[in-house]
């Protein structure tokens, strides 16, 4: 392996990000980051630039800036490789992705393979064995059934057909419905994946444990579990694409019935990419050698390691509020800790993100406590 070309990463301020960075700096690679504001997690020592840039939304000002940037990290002749670990940059990328391939490296040929891989979940047939979680508003009456949840600004539950008409009446218009499926936050399942021009190259699966805000949020603890079924479940749809680079897809068992729904298929690198990488199946390294047009290892995980991952800060609100309800008891909390956890920002060779988290963390608390106390 040759690792000549820098690295740059839009969006480095979250775990999925803070992992990427780990990664490829651990193997000796040159990383840049570009955020729009300094986040949570603070700089790791592994970034060798970190740097504020106007943000995705302003979308001319960034790729104006990146081409500067690109021309500054080009050394005889080798590209810098390009990676954007949150949705907002995704956009971003497929929005301005004929200038930025002239200047960095990533798999993706065309950005056609990105949107192909986000139109499977509006394919009419869904992959055999699963069915649709999510769909458009056109659909969600016929789809779904009563009460579904309706997704806009803001989520919304509806019960009736009358509600669904008033809602779509008073606008904005939702962009799609969420079946209710019955099963709580270890009913969620994903399938973590790298795909080279739709060769599957390896794959992790993992079981949820707890997640912000429900289902829909991220984990903030979660366990990897071999699951058999759950790639064969999609593998067809994204090889055929041609699709290359990492994929995350959620799934939902119906606690009832047992049916599998297919929710989300996310072109990023997951925020527990921390875990896949200790578990060595190295994500960002793989979307490296990929770019460069180096041989990529492969790595199929297919058995249990019983190791879990955990977003502390993000976390703690959660065992809060399973507490209060009864959901959640302290022998099983307490047991839990006999497995090896992965922290999502805490590590030996790089402890100041993990620091700066909790600093964050203690520092947001304490002016609510500050607020209250004023308030009375």
């Amino acid at each position: 392996m040759e690792f000549l070309h820098m690295a740059l990463v839009l969006g480095a301020s979250s775990p999925g990000g803070l992992a990427v960075v780990r990664d490829l700096g651990r193997q000796g690679i040159g990383v840049v980051t570009v955020d729009a504001a300094p986040g949570p997690l603070g700089v790791s020592k592994f970034v060798r630039e970190a740097l504020l840039l106007p943000p995705p939304q302003r979308g001319a000002e960034l790729m104006d800036a990146l081409e500067i940037l690109a021309k500054n990290y080009t050394t005889e002749g080798r590209r810098p490789v390009l990676y954007w670990t949150e949705a907002p940059y995704e956009d971003f990328v497929l929005q301005w992705h004929g200038r930025l391939k002239e200047l960095f490296l990533f798999p993706l040929e065309n950005g056609a393979h990105q949107k192909e891989l986000k139109d499977i979940l509006k394919h009419p047939a869904a992959p055999e064995g699963v069915d649709y979680g999510e769909y458009f508003v056109e659909e969600v009456e016929d789809a779904l059934g009563y009460p579904m949840t309706l997704v806009g600004e803001e989520e919304r539950t509806v019960e009736s057909e009358e509600e669904l008409v008033q809602l779509i009446r008073e606008g904005p218009a939702p962009r799609y419905g969420r079946r209710i499926i019955p099963g709580g936050d270890e009913g969620v399942y994903t399938a973590t994946v790298y795909y080279q021009g739709g060769s599957l190259m390896g794959f992790v699966t993992a079981q949820s444990l707890r997640r912000r805000g429900g289902w829909a949020g991220e984990a903030s603890y979660l366990r990897q579990r071999w699951i058999p079924d759950l790639v064969p479940l999609i593998h067809n749809h994204i090889r055929a694409t041609g699709y290359s680079g990492p994929a995350e897809v959620i799934f939902q068992i119906d606690e009832f019935s047992r049916r599998v729904y297919l929710q989300e298929i996310r072109s990023l690198f997951p925020q527990y990419t921390e875990l896949l990488c200790s578990l060595g199946f190295h994500l960002p390294l793989l979307y490296y050698l990929d770019a460069t047009g180096q041989k990529l290892p492969r790595r199929y995980l297919n058995r249990d390691t019983h190791r879990h991952w955990l977003c502390l800060m993000e976390d703690l609100p959660n065992v809060a509020a399973k507490f209060s309800t009864g959901n959640l008891g302290l022998m099983k909390y307490l047991t839990d800790f006999r497995f090896k956890r992965v922290s999502a920002t805490f590590a030996l060779d790089d402890p100041s993100p993990g620091f700066s988290a909790a600093s964050h963390f203690i520092n947001g608390h304490l002016k609510k406590l500050w607020g209250k106390i004023f308030r009375r």
